[in-house]
């Protein structure tokens, strides 16, 4: 996927270092099994990001891989191109 154009919906979260993710929970049967999905934000990133806010972001996919403290999961990075606030969706989580 590396090069790709995305466009990503999630609410912020920062990483104990002050990196910057797009964040979506994914659940496999209900909100008790919740565990996060984390895209890394790089490039034209909002000087100010308020953590649970939604954003919108479109950018390339980079190789530039980390590693999740909080699940162990793989977190890949996107190099920033626009961001814009939007409001959370009607269904916040993935299924």
């Amino acid at each position: 996927m590396s090069g790709r154009r995305l466009t990503l919906t999630g609410f912020v979260s920062i990483g104990r270092d002050g990196t910057p993710f797009l964040t979506r929970m994914v659940l496999n049967c209900c909100a008790a099994d919740a565990r996060p999905v984390k895209i890394g934000l790089t490039g034209q990133v909002p000087p100010v990001l308020r953590p649970d806010a939604w954003l919108e972001v479109t950018g390339i996919h980079t190789p530039r891989r980390a590693k999740d403290p909080v699940n162990d999961g793989p977190v890949p990075f996107l190099d920033v191109s626009r961001a814009r606030p939007v409001r959370e969706p009607a269904q916040p989580y993935e299924g």
